[in-house]
């Protein structure tokens, strides 16, 4: 599984799905995408890598078109912020003020520029944060504390709800790709 957060580097990507729904994708139309991905494994996964196979797997679904947009820069000095304390509160109300906007621009804003809302990407600051503590071997409570979550039973019920599987199945294969704003599981 690999999951790109919406602001990726400096850029993000325009993307506009032209439909709705799960798509089945044929054999054929995977074969590219099969044949690439042993030579990316061999690598080592590099951030580069990662964004060509995701932008890759899109094209093959066929659902977007993508274009470099910079990134409104007050909403990339509140990703800074959040990225460096992943476990203050970041309500809306912070997130205005570091805007410089009304909660409700700040709130209109962030989701025109990053396409969620600023609960559900604070959630996967934590998330990252979490992750990024697990793999460096520490326990899951102190990951859970250090990214903002009550404890470990509450990190791992939102690892769950978003990746589909507890935090520490994730560890054992996952690979955070610190550079990228990705993470590869």
């Amino acid at each position: 599984m690999l999951y790109l957060e919406p602001e990726v580097g400096t850029e993000r990507r325009g993307l506009t799905c032209a439909a709705t729904g799960v798509t089945a994708l044929e054999d054929e139309r995977l074969e590219p995408f099969r044949r690439n991905m042993p030579v990316v494994a061999a690598a080592g996964f590099t951030p580069e890598s990662v964004r060509d196979l995701h932008r890759q797997m899109l094209e093959i679904m066929g659902r977007h078109r993508s274009t470099h947009l910079p990134l409104d820069s007050r909403i990339r000095r509140l990703i800074d912020l959040m990225r460096n304390r992943p476990a203050a509160s970041w309500s809306l109300a912070d997130a205005a003020v570091v805007l410089a906007l009304s909660p409700d621009r700040a709130r209109h804003l962030f989701v025109a520029e990053i396409g969620t809302t600023l609960r559900r990407f604070r959630r996967w600051i934590r998330l990252e944060a979490a992750m990024r503590t697990l793999v460096d071997e520490e326990n899951l409570t102190t990951a859970a504390h250090a990214a903002g979550f009550a404890d470990s039973a509450h990190l791992s019920r939102a690892f769950r709800e978003m990746f589909g599987l507890t935090p520490s199945r994730a560890t054992g294969v996952a690979r955070v790709l610190v550079d990228s704003g990705s993470l590869l599981l």
